[in-house]
């Protein structure tokens, strides 16, 4: 199965698919026709773009994002809504495979900054991929084959690009089950520029593949401890021929951590 978007065109909307594909069909958001990539623009009032939460088999190419708000609209409004252009969420649902988001263009995503720092200060912007859980939880909850690759990712308010685990029901707890780990996780070739938080964060996996991504002008909210691209919680990993630079120099305010 296919959604298509026309190429040239924008779409002022949100995308929230309720199934998943196969492993045989999986299901691909993309464009049709000639002219550039066809643009979602984000609602004032929408916090993602495009919501992936417990379904799998989901492709997403060739897609522009970008919000109908910018940052000082966003600032103006004293708004405090968390927002992302793609966010892919596996909310106690086992294991999920094949999650792809591939040569789509990110761009202009305004969120809320807490003026304390915090974890809500760095989730939120390009692509938010989250484990955890809500209410009583108990599965091991792990992403299969998820490829995020050839994006380009330019002036969100907070990260490029953040996949981590964080337990909302366990008081919002980071490290929630330190001892599952996705796997065949692959972050490459993509280009992050200007953006307020991390550039890239990559955790709770066991053989990643991290390689060929470019990192500019990462960490230039002066609230948290920022890194331009760092790993967490990662076993058995490759991280290879990554390039940072320009970035901005505050708390950590460094271009490689490995935590």
């Amino acid at each position: 199965d296919q959604i298509l978007l026309k190429a040239g065109t924008t779409l002022t909307d949100t995308i929230t698919p309720q199934g998943s594909g196969t492993e045989q069909a999986p299901i691909v958001i993309s464009r049709y026709g000639e002219g550039d990539d066809p643009v979602l623009e984000m609602p004032s009032e929408a916090a993602y773009g495009i919501n992936l939460t417990n379904v799998e088999y989901w492709e997403i190419r060739n897609i522009a994002i970008t919000s109908e708000l910018d940052q000082k609209e966003e600032i103006e409004r004293n708004s405090s809504r968390l927002r992302a252009a793609i966010f892919i969420y596996n909310n106690d649902a086992g294991i999920l495979n094949h999650v792809y988001v591939m040569d789509c263009h990110i761009y202009d995503i305004p969120t809320y900054i807490p003026p304390s720092g915090g974890y809500a200060a760095r989730f939120f912007g390009g692509i938010f991929v989250n484990i955890g859980v809500e209410g009583t939880g108990g599965k091991e909850n792990k992403y299969v084959d998820l490829q995020l690759k050839r994006n380009r990712i330019e002036r969100t308010s907070q990260c490029g690009i953040y996949f981590q685990s964080y337990d909302i029901a366990n008081n919002g707890s980071w490290d929630y089950n330190l001892d599952v780990h996705s796997e065949k996780v692959q972050v490459s070739d993509n280009y992050v520029d200007s953006v307020g938080g991390d550039g890239i964060m990559v955790g709770w996996s066991t053989g990643a593949l991290i390689e060929h991504n470019i990192v500019h002008n990462a960490c230039a909210n002066d609230i948290d401890s920022y890194a331009a691209l760092w790993v967490a919680n990662l076993h058995d990993s490759v991280i290879q021929y990554n390039e940072c630079y320009n970035t901005k120099s505050w708390a950590d305010g460094m271009a490689f951590d490995d935590d």
